[in-house]
């Protein structure tokens, strides 16, 4: 689960405002809580949690060979393969088209971007909000996409202030 600042939010423990967001409960923890009852619990069950992460990393292996497996009969499914195979051709066809078109594609990309930062889409922000982590689009909820927008709307607000602020005194 990610570690998200609210800033208007306090902590009681810490006094900090990073926030553990526990998706199952649809509640918000403190970081700081979480990591010292995680740690307080491994010192105190330390061959229990040994033991815990060498079945962790058996089963990794066991996944290796499902997945082998799972191929196996995957392929022995002619309709499965055909879609497979249709699926392969248009990326492959995709990826021809960006190297052939690769001006064309980069005026898109630059408009369709343009186009986000003006509008302020959900795409736009999710992009700004795991950009420099290791989240992905489908970790960062709503609510955050929604407070990040209001944060860049009262910035441009501010800014534009400053800028009127100082035509005004020239």
């Amino acid at each position: 689960m990610p570690t998200i600042n609210i800033p208007d939010k306090i902590c009681p423990h810490c006094g900090d405002t990073r926030w553990y967001y526990l998706a199952k409960r649809n509640i918000y923890t403190c970081r700081k809580l979480i990591d010292e009852r995680n740690n307080k619990w491994i010192k105190s069950n330390i061959d229990h949690f040994r033991e815990k992460k060498r079945e962790y990393y058996h089963t990794k292996v066991d996944k290796a060979e499902n997945y082998r497996k799972a191929r196996e009969r995957f392929l022995k499914d002619p309709d499965k393969v055909r879609k497979y195979e249709r699926i392969e051709k248009v990326k492959e066809k995709r990826k021809q088209y960006r190297i052939l078109n690769a001006e064309k594609v980069r005026k898109w990309t630059k408009e369709h971007k343009t186009r986000g930062r003006k509008t302020l889409s959900n795409l736009y922000l999710k992009q700004i909000i795991i950009q420099h982590t290791d989240l992905v689009f489908k970790d960062v909820p709503q609510d955050l996409v929604e407070m990040k927008r209001n944060q860049i709307l009262l910035k441009r607000k501010i800014k534009n202030n400053d800028n009127k602020e100082k035509q005004h005194s020239n």
